[in-house]
């Protein structure tokens, strides 16, 4: 058979779908697709194709990328407005669920989703729709069917993409009828998946086992690496030409047919070294001192060590390195001197090594980096899509969002140390319970996609690291040292500061750390753009890096410490999320006209290094000050920031986004304008820092930024005319 797949079996296929063929074959057989329903053009596929365990989805679904006659379903008002419609079936519970314990990929979709219904439940599972379109605000380029199709409801989904033949999203929407007050019909869940051209994208050529640590999964990583160095253009111009090593490496050797530790310092010669980022959480993890230093230059106990240094100490072993990198093993922990020096050499540890393992699914130490999973997960899944003739092929049909949910969302990138370690390394290894996922400069890839993770599965730039390395790095190599200049400073400026709104997600264990554990990083971008770092910002785009705002939404409440860590004008100086304005109003920002100059700005560092700790910091500038009193325009001001600010008895619309979230209320402050931005020569709006202190002899404590909209803005061009110097701290 030239067409060997596993498509779900059913005792309704031929009635459901002319496309298919039952063979009455066990679940562990592969299926036939009947080629008699297929082109002749389409029934020769490359070896692979043919001989691979691919997944199976079941016929219903199936039959939803085969409308022979048109839209299938008699509920075409179930479609958002404007979308392109694959077809639609009535929920039937039982069915969803059969066919995801036969392994349908969308079917095993649905069903871990069904609870999310909860008190809905009942009334969608009486009246539930499972509806396939594509979504209305994507740029289709695909044929469409001549009749229109009714508008109603009109649905959110996610970033315009553009539909083409060879790859398009695709929406499953479970859509309730006849639910009041929504029209026709209301979404209740939707999940996003993605079909690639089959013979456009090569997945697994070797079998997945039921481990994350097998030969087959290590045999891929080593070609990963392989290729990473050998024939990424990109990576290979990141690498140092004299490579500094770490003052300690852990030795992994063999003795008597034992594989044995022991902690060197000197004479590593040019052998390369692993690092590992893994939390530690709870765990009393097992760790170097002063103590037992000498003894462990002798001998590390394997058996002392928490299981993901285990695992991650095995899979060096496995991948053929001699040495590896792990902050408890390799810094004297209870020496705050060799902890400091040790961690301002952070960036480089990671920079310099070959690949940096990952425990990206692990909350802490105990769990380890070795899963159990089932295979069957992995393999992509192959759909037959046929719409009028125009497109009919084979379609790899995967879940978008595997990349966010299993590596944006893991456990281990919600840690503040670990974006730096993630960022410099030059190839990373992640460990999830799933699968091994590959990221370098140049391919994100995993075990089912181990020459690249086809389509938009790692869409958002805030989510992959592969982008941030490119866009941040892309310029940056060791022979441009200090000669980046003009355009290319600013857009690297640009992406540390989607790198800050990354950061400030994240969570430390000690708050004190906030420009600590970004401080290598700073370090080796500093190298290349010859600008002065000032505590989490640049001197060439000051004005504009102080118009960050607190995120009210994020997951860590926005507060100041009372430990002081950073100037107020300094987004380190605050817990919690921090955003730059959306990207409409930042090139609204960006075309703006400054209306203050900056003097002079300096940090003292309480160490070494500028980048890390500090005792103080300011900014002296010439600036127009005025005071006002803002008082809330709308009950969920914390949503909208709606504000009226009244200068000088006349009432501005605007928005305020104060640093620390409370209820303002009606209060008096002090506004310092940066920027005025202004339409044929008329003043727009205006944007600046507001303080709730009053100005004292110590200066201007920042409490947020102000925007205006619109309105009386005479007040704001008289007060430009008068500046005086005004000191930020």
């Amino acid at each position: 058979m030239d067409f060997l797949r596993r498509i779900a079996p059913s005792r309704k296929l031929k009635e459901m779908s002319p496309l298919y063929r039952d063979l009455k074959r066990q679940d562990s057989s592969p299926w036939v697709l009947d080629q008699d329903m297929v082109p002749e053009d389409k029934r020769t596929l490359p070896l692979y194709q043919r001989s691979l365990p691919w997944n199976k989805i079941c016929a219903g679904c199936q039959d939803m990328f085969h409308p022979l006659s048109g839209f299938r379903g008699p509920k075409p008002e179930l479609l958002s407005p404007g979308a392109f419609a694959f077809g639609c079936r009535p929920f039937v519970e039982s069915e969803v669920q059969t066919a995801a314990e036969n392994r349908c990929l969308i079917c095993s979709h649905i069903a871990e989703r069904l609870p999310q219904l909860k008190h809905m439940y009942q009334e969608f599972k009486n009246s539930g729709w499972i509806v396939f379109q594509i979504p209305s605000d994507v740029e289709t380029k695909l044929p469409k069917f001549p009749e229109p199709l009714p508008r109603s409801i009109a649905f959110i989904s996610g970033k315009a993409q553009i539909a083409t033949p060879e790859n398009f999203q695709f929406q499953v929407n479970l859509v309730r009828e006849g639910s009041p007050g929504f029209g026709a019909a209301f979404r209740t869940l939707s999940i996003l998946f993605e079909a690639c051209l089959a013979e456009n994208h090569l997945s697994a050529p070797y079998e997945i086992t039921d481990s994350t640590f097998s030969d087959n999964s290590l045999d891929v990583s080593k070609r990963w690496i392989r290729e990473c160095e050998t024939q990424h253009p990109d990576c290979q111009e990141l690498a140092e030409p004299n490579m500094c090593y770490p003052s300690r490496l852990i030795e992994l050797y063999t003795s008597d047919s034992k594989h044995c530790l022991r902690i060197r310092t000197h004479d590593f010669g040019t052998s390369p070294y692993a690092t590992l980022s893994y939390c530690w959480g709870s765990v009393d993890v097992f760790r170097l001192t002063s103590a037992n230093f000498l003894s462990l230059q002798d001998n590390i106990p394997f058996e002392n060590l928490p299981r993901t240094i285990r695992d991650a100490i095995s899979i060096t072993f496995g991948l053929g390195i001699r040495y590896l990198w792990i902050d408890s093993l390799c810094i004297i922990q209870d020496s705050i001197e060799d902890w400091e020096r040790e961690s301002a050499r952070m960036g480089d540890v990671y920079r310099n090594g070959l690949v940096n393992i990952a425990a990206t699914g692990a909350t802490h130490a105990n769990e380890g980096t070795v899963y159990s999973r089932h295979p069957w997960r992995l393999q992509p899944s192959l759909g037959y899509v046929s719409l009028r003739g125009t497109i009919s092929s084979f379609y790899h049909i995967f879940s978008t969002t595997t990349w966010v949910d299993v590596i944006a969302s893991a456990p281990l990138n919600s840690r503040g140390w670990v974006l730096q370690e993630r960022l410099l390394a030059p190839r990373t290894l992640h460990f999830s319970p799933t699968q091994v996922f590959w990221e370098c400069r140049t391919l994100c890839s995993n075990e089912s996609w181990p020459g690249g993770i086809p389509g938009t599965m790692t869409p958002r730039i805030l989510t992959n690291a592969k982008i941030l390395k490119r866009e941040l790095f892309l310029p940056i190599k060791p022979s441009t040292a200090g000669e980046l200049t003009g355009p290319i400073v600013g857009e690297i400026h640009q992406m540390w500061r989607n790198i800050v709104a990354l950061y400030s997600s994240c969570q430390l264990t000690r708050s004190s750390d906030k420009l600590i554990a970004l401080s290598g990083l700073a370090q080796y971008v500093q190298r290349f753009i010859d600008d002065e770092y000032l505590a989490g910002l640049w001197r060439r785009g000051l004005l504009y890096d102080l118009l960050w705002r607190a995120n009210p939404n994020g997951v860590i409440p926005n507060i100041r410490p009372a430990e002081y860590r950073a100037p107020s004008w300094s987004w380190a100086s605050i817990d919690g999320d921090v955003r730059y304005p959306l990207s409409i109003e930042w090139d609204t920002i960006l075309n703006s006209t400054p209306v203050a100059n900056i003097i002079e700005a300096s940090v003292e560092p309480a160490g070494a290094k500028c980048t890390g700790k500090l005792e103080a910091g300011s900014i002296k500038l010439s600036a127009s000050l005025l005071s006002m009193t803002y008082e809330v325009t709308d009950i969920h001001f914390l949503i909208s920031n709606q504000f009226i600010f009244k200068i000088h008895g006349k009432a501005i619309p605007g928005s305020l986004y104060p640093d620390e979230i409370g209820d303002p209320g009606l209060k008096n402050a002090l506004c310092l304008p940066l920027m005025a931005h202004y339409i044929d020569g008329v003043l727009s709006s205006v944007t600046g820092l507001f303080s709730n202190s009053s100005l004292s002899p110590g200066g201007f404590k920042r409490s947020g930024v102000f925007t205006t909209r619109s309105g009386r803005l005479k007040v704001f061009r008289e007060a430009f005319k008068t500046k005086s110097t005004i000191k930020l701290v």
